[in-house]
């Protein structure tokens, strides 16, 4: 059971990333993606414990942390690289 859920995660994770990430930023921006994705990653936690007496909620939730760290991984580094001075890039 975990390693089809780490897969599913993965797949979560490679179609957030290449196709949707790039759509999120065009319509809200670096900034606002980035806060969404610590919205999604903040509130998937924020689920988990509320999820101990079922599975399908416990799913859901985790997808949602999930769904929040795969943008979060991409618009922050984006952030970074854009205020980052040339002699530390």
């Amino acid at each position: 059971a975990l390693g089809l859920i780490l897969v599913v995660s993965g797949l979560e994770i490679a179609v957030l990333q290449g196709k949707i990430v790039k759509v999120i930023v065009q319509k809200i921006g670096k900034h606002v993606s980035g806060f969404l994705g610590c919205a999604l990653l903040g509130l998937g936690l924020a689920c988990l414990p509320l999820t101990l007496w079922s599975k399908p909620v416990h799913l859901f939730s985790f997808a949602v942390q999930v769904a929040g760290f795969s943008v979060t991984q991409t618009a922050l580094p984006a952030l970074l690289s854009r205020y980052a001075s040339k002699d530390s890039q």
